[in-house]
């Protein structure tokens, strides 16, 4: 074969091989246009790098910035005077006298023969004459012989005239007192609690009580 020839096919085959490296190195659309975007990014953040110069003058104005915006040692203000606290107002007690009605009232109770009282111990009401005696739960700090008022009172009658409170009778009206008479201490109560275990638990208990005898319930006279 010629040298002719052979050049003729090698430049034959040379639109072929331009045809398939194109192929290879060929992009999206959206893929080039965003690297050149990226590439003008760059280019004017050069630009503006070149344009920008600084002055010597910048650490002075940033200083005095600073300084505008800390508060100088000078500048605090005094610290506030403490202003006196004025004293609370007296509270003055006056003693409300019965009004007419009320002491007529008290005069035609007083002047019966008997009154029962229902008198509140221990957040509990009894109904109560005299010479009777009420069992409450211990009461501390007292002992036999002790005489103590009873001013929780509900109620007192007669078998003509009661007085009622709301919810309690004013103290100013009555006198009722009691003794102590005794502090019971009852038998030890034994209480059995069973499990499923089987292992059984005993509970001992002993119940204290007071016992007061009502020595008096009168109506008073002097208000």
């Amino acid at each position: 074969m010629s040298s002719f020839t052979i050049r003729r096919a090698a430049a034959s085959w040379r639109p072929l091989l331009a045809q398939q490296t194109v192929a290879r190195l060929s992009f999206p659309r959206g893929i080039c246009a965003s690297a050149r975007a990226s590439q003008q990014a760059l280019q004017l953040a050069e630009e503006e790098s070149q344009h920008i110069t600084f002055s010597t003058s910048s650490p002075r104005s940033l200083h005095t910035s600073s300084a505008a915006l800390s508060p100088s040692p000078t500048s605090t203000p005094p610290p506030p005077t403490p202003t006196s606290i004025p004293p609370p107002p007296s509270v003055t007690t006056t003693s409300t006298k019965p009004s007419a009605d009320t002491l007529a009232a008290l005069s035609l109770l007083r002047a019966q023969p008997s009154f029962y009282a229902i008198v509140e111990l221990k957040a509990r009401p009894y109904h109560v004459h005299k010479n009777d005696v009420i069992l409450t739960p211990k009461i501390n700090n007292l002992q036999l012989g002790d005489v103590i008022a009873l001013d929780r009172v509900r109620e007192i009658g007669s078998p003509d005239f009661i007085l009622k409170g709301n919810p309690y009778i004013d103290p100013t009206y009555f006198s009722i007192k009691a003794v102590v008479v005794e502090h019971l201490v009852s038998k030890e109560n034994e209480t059995l609690f069973k499990n499923r275990s089987g292992r059984n638990r005993i509970v001992k208990n002993k119940s204290h009580h007071t016992a007061l005898r009502v020595a008096e319930i009168d109506i008073n006279d002097k208000l």
